[in-house]
């Protein structure tokens, strides 16, 4: 049985972030609520600070192994992420919550392991009225870990990161060979200095949108993947359900086809289906976007996400209000857009098919991967499962 021991014990930070004096660049990076998901701290939503303006803690500025947690907001609150190394100056805003381990008693990366398999523990400790709820600090330092030796916490910690970098290996290759298809894209259809000679026409000519619907709950016992708005804000991936669970009426998603949200356009949502099988629905907040025979699905995910087209797109809203604002499918059907040689569009998405091929394959290992991990993380944790290592 190994040792419990409470944070406030065996760590020598547990502190909110600041308050920062946002500029646009050259200041210390600040984290938010956003970056904290999926057990680790990505930098694409963060800001910066001038720290001229708003003082900085020395304590508060992020070291390697620094743990996250998300300490306000319905729906955010209590997920855990762990900086491996920070990229550059950073810090925390103050709805986040530093945890540094105090290394002499605990192997920092096995203490965010740790952390992360408490996550739904810390969820439940947050506090207040709709909307406003928050984790306390002095809750967080109650929380009590398990600790085998230290030699053992760094056979964990190993084991399990080892799973989180091919994951995170998986990732940075994927936004590599997306970046080079859009790219050429960029280079073929939209700087190309022939376009100008090129034929206009509208978004009709090149693709459809189909409204093919379904409702699952007709098939209460059928297994359907899901492709809804909170999961692609959650991984992009698809959540499996049974067709009791789904209320209501979906649209059908079949392989040659891609997503576009079409609420709310001020967030974009453009999802390259990674997995399909005939049980694949989306939500009808989603338009369904089918190429015409001439294109392909490769060549559409890239032209819906050139700004020549999305920003023509989300001034197309109808509604009062952000949260309720849509695109109704007969603007988009019209809008104007050029019609390229067919022979090029067949070289290009013949060029870039590999690419998203391999997108798809890493996606599809990150998630065996991510489950993987999370069937050992609290298995490795509790001692039921052993790890070799060296006393």
């Amino acid at each position: 049985m190994y040792n419990l021991e409470k944070l406030v014990e065996i760590c020598t930070v547990i502190n909110r972030g600041i308050s920062p004096s946002y500029v646009e660049k050259d200041g210390v990076l600040v984290y938010n609520q956003k970056c904290v998901r999926h057990g680790i701290v990505s930098h694409e939503e963060a800001r910066y600070t001038n720290p001229q303006k708003k003082s900085i803690p020395e304590d508060r500025f992020l070291q390697a192994f620094d743990i996250l947690i998300n300490s306000t907001g319905v729906g955010t609150a209590g997920r855990v992420g762990q900086v491996k190394v920070p990229i550059k100056p950073s810090t925390i805003d103050s709805h986040v919550t530093l945890v540094r381990a105090n290394s002499d008693k605990v192997i920092p990366l096995f203490l965010g392991y740790a952390i992360k398999n408490k996550q739904f523990e810390i969820e439940n400790l947050a506090e207040g009225s709709t909307g406003q709820t928050e984790i306390s600090r002095e809750r967080l330092k109650n929380i009590e870990v398990q600790l085998p030796p230290l030699p053992e916490q760094r056979a964990i910690a190993e084991v399990l990161s080892t799973l989180d970098d091919k994951i995170e290996l998986n990732r940075r290759m994927n936004r590599t060979l997306e970046q080079l298809a859009r790219a050429l894209f960029k280079h073929w259809f939209i700087d190309n200095p022939e376009r100008e000679d090129w034929e206009i026409g509208i978004f009709s000519d090149i693709a459809e949108i189909d409204r093919s619907s379904i409702t699952p709950l007709n098939y209460p016992e059928k297994s359907f993947l899901h492709y809804s708005i909170p999961a692609y804000d959650e991984n992009k991936f698809p959540v499996k359900e049974l067709g009791e669970k789904i209320l209501s009426n979906k649209f059908q998603v079949n392989s040659d086809c891609i997503l576009v949200s079409k609420l709310n356009p001020l967030i974009k949502r453009i999802w390259f289906p990674p997995f399909i099988n005939d049980n694949c629905v989306c939500s009808t907040e989603f338009l369904v976007v089918k190429p015409k025979k001439e294109y392909s699905k490769e060549y559409l995910y890239c032209f819906v996400n050139e700004p020549e087209f999305y920003d023509a797109f989300k001034v197309m809203v109808t509604g009062t209000s952000g949260s309720h604002q849509r695109v109704k499918a007969e603007y988009v059907v019209d809008m104007p857009v050029f019609i390229p040689p067919l022979g090029l569009i067949k070289c290009y998405s013949n060029s870039v098919n590999s690419f998203f091929m391999q997108i798809s394959n890493n996606i599809l290992q990150s998630r065996t991967l991510a489950e993987l991990r999370d069937t050992l993380l609290p298995k490795l944790m509790s001692g039921k499962i052993k790890v070799d290592y060296e006393k």
